[in-house]
């Protein structure tokens, strides 16, 4: 019978220590409790790393949905103050247009009614500079408004 052997019929009951120690004696580089504490640090690092490339992706995708929002936030709000603007410019327009039109139509009656050629003129311009003055009071309203 060899040591080895003597080694293994002495004691049935050996701990995890006493067997890592005799597989050293017997020469083997790594007990299979160290190979197997060596192969899960291995996973434990394999994990983590793979958890931190997760996380470092899921960072990135946030970046990107926050940069997105900010974006549409801006466009809509660029949108809104070019609509404010089309809007008031069209009001002064349809003011500026409208006003000499009402006058001259105004004008008109009263010279049917009278047979003259006289208040169509004066319609006209009256009509004007209250559609520039409606006009400027437009866009001075527009302009103190936020």
């Amino acid at each position: 019978m060899t040591d080895d052997d003597k080694l293994i019929d002495d004691q049935s009951n050996v701990d995890e220590d006493e067997l890592d120690r005799r597989i050293r004696e017997l020469g083997l580089e790594e007990s299979p409790s160290e190979q197997a504490r060596a192969e899960g640090d291995k996973i434990d690092d394999e994990f983590e790393s793979r958890l931190k490339a997760l996380e470092d992706k899921a960072q990135a995708h946030r970046q990107v949905r926050n940069n997105q929002k900010r974006e549409a936030e801006r466009k809509q709000t660029s949108d809104r103050e070019s609509a404010r603007g089309l809007g008031v410019g069209l009001s002064i327009a349809y003011t500026i247009i409208g006003m000499p039109i009402v006058g001259l139509i105004i004008g008109w009656i009263l010279d049917r009614g009278t047979e003259s050629q006289t208040y169509k003129g004066l319609g006209v311009v009256v009509g004007m500079v209250l559609g520039i003055a409606a006009g400027l009071a437009i866009l001075a309203k527009s302009n103190r408004q936020p």
